[in-house]
């Protein structure tokens, strides 16, 4: 596939390091995978960090080794027993500039928050956050996309990127706060991609759960989904924006 210089590939996926433990192969397949899909950037969840499940290794260090996203962000957002991490990470193409991370203030149950790089990009800078938000309680969830949004929105990047697993299984119209200022990937023309792949699962209603939302200033030329059950409970979430 041919790509021209004002376009940038994002990806989003929930690589859920507890799924199938014991293959220690699997990260090492999604990386290869997103290599394959010529990901620039991406935000990733549920990312283990020296955790017996995962052959106590850091799993960002295999996209770091790799060749292609080799500057890497870790969120810790569990420290579990034994003393190995969990949380989320971003991984990219472009060195780090600078990084930020926080708690959200609504909790329930497991410990949310998020975190951003800033990269040097066409000309100026580009901020990516990342998420992984409750999945108990609507109300809960509401209000931490309203504060990452409030977060967001303060950011003085010319070009932003949000990317997460949102966990909104109850309705599509969760992602509504997102569309005043910033455009969507999964609803984008009404069109939604069920990134949830281990389905029917009664607990939820809709299984549009990951996202990519941009700035205006980023136009989506194209998007899709991989789906890849042996890897992942969620699909490989994609969008290329032309800038």
């Amino acid at each position: 596939m041919e790509r021209n210089d004002h376009l940038i590939r994002i990806g989003s996926y929930n690589i859920a390091s507890f799924y199938k433990e014991g293959d220690l192969t699997r990260i090492e397949k999604i990386e290869e995978l997103m290599s394959q899909q010529k990901i620039d950037m991406a935000g990733l969840q549920e990312v283990d960090r020296f955790n017996p499940r995962s052959g106590n290794r850091d799993l960002l260090k295999i996209f770091e080794n790799a060749g292609r996203l080799v500057h890497t962000d870790f969120n810790k957002t569990v420290l579990m027993q034994n003393a190995y991490d969990y949380g989320t990470g971003i991984v990219s193409r472009f060195a780090i500039c600078d990084t930020a991370r926080g708690s959200y203030r609504a909790q329930k149950g497991e410990k949310r928050g998020w975190h951003r790089i800033t990269v040097n990009f066409a000309g100026g800078k580009l901020s990516h956050y990342n998420t992984h938000l409750d999945y108990l309680d609507q109300n809960i969830r509401r209000q931490q996309i309203l504060e990452l949004l409030e977060i967001v929105d303060q950011d003085t990047s010319e070009y932003k990127i949000i990317t997460g697993d949102f966990n909104t299984d109850v309705s599509h119209e969760e992602f509504l706060p997102f569309v005043k200022n910033y455009q969507i990937t999964n609803g984008n023309d009404n069109h939604w991609l069920e990134t949830y792949n281990h389905k029917p699962d009664p607990t939820m209603q809709v299984y549009s759960v990951d996202q990519i939302a941009f700035s205006k200033n980023f136009s989506l030329k194209e998007c899709g989904m991989i789906e890849r059950p042996e890897l992942s409970d969620h699909n490989l979430l994609w969008a290329e924006l032309e800038f």
